[in-house]
């Protein structure tokens, strides 16, 4: 049923959404309540299955994930008396603006200077990026489209719409591509990657 349930999901969900489940159910699910008919299955089987993957390290956030696929995949009399384990709060670390300009001065030059820039000033998340292109940068209006992201080493698109979008750069932002854009390979390069300079007698 596990699996019958999966594959109802392909064209529903993306594909990233759709390999990270199967992964998720193929390390953790089907060796262990895999290996047992639905009808045989019990709550405590499923109680069983938590404790173990806690003991064996696994976070109890990575545990509340195998619940919540669990709870979409399983009819309710196996799962809606059993209750994942609780994950602990934890305050997010944000970066004051003395470290933000620290971290900028330590990387500028360094051939992932963009990435870490568009990151700190503008939100991106790393694989957005690295999948930057140059036509997504119009460096007249200073703007940049987010449309795709790197994952698993292949380019795809975001996980929701309303990841695709359109930024205004701050002017450090600008700057930064501006001079990477100069001194780039014509537009071979991904924009948010810069070629490691190699030294060598003529």
């Amino acid at each position: 049923m596990l699996y019958e349930w999966l594959y109802s999901l392909q064209g529903t969900v993306s594909h990233r959404t759709w390999v990270n489940r199967e992964c998720t159910m193929r390390i953790h699910l089907k060796p262990t309540i895999g290996t047992k008919k639905v009808a045989q299955l019990t709550p405590d089987d499923i109680r069983g299955l938590y404790r173990s993957k806690l003991t064996e390290g696994l976070a109890p956030s990575y545990v509340k994930r195998l619940h919540i696929i669990l709870k979409q995949a399983l009819p309710p009399k196996y799962i809606s008396n059993v209750k994942p384990p609780k994950v602990p709060s934890k305050e997010m670390e944000v970066l004051t603006k003395e470290q933000v300009l620290h971290l900028l001065e330590t990387v500028r030059g360094d051939r992932f200077e963009a990435v870490y820039t568009l990151g700190s000033l503008c939100g991106l998340r790393i694989g957005e990026a690295l999948a930057l292109r140059w036509e997504d940068l119009d460096l007249d209006r200073g703007t940049l489209k987010v449309q795709r992201t790197l994952w698993n080493g292949q380019t795809t698109l975001p996980k929701t719409a309303t990841s695709r979008r359109t930024l205004t750069l701050p002017e450090r932002a600008l700057d930064v591509l501006v001079r990477l854009r100069s001194s780039s390979d014509g537009q071979r390069t991904p924009l948010c990657y810069q070629k490691r300079q190699t030294s060598g007698s003529a």
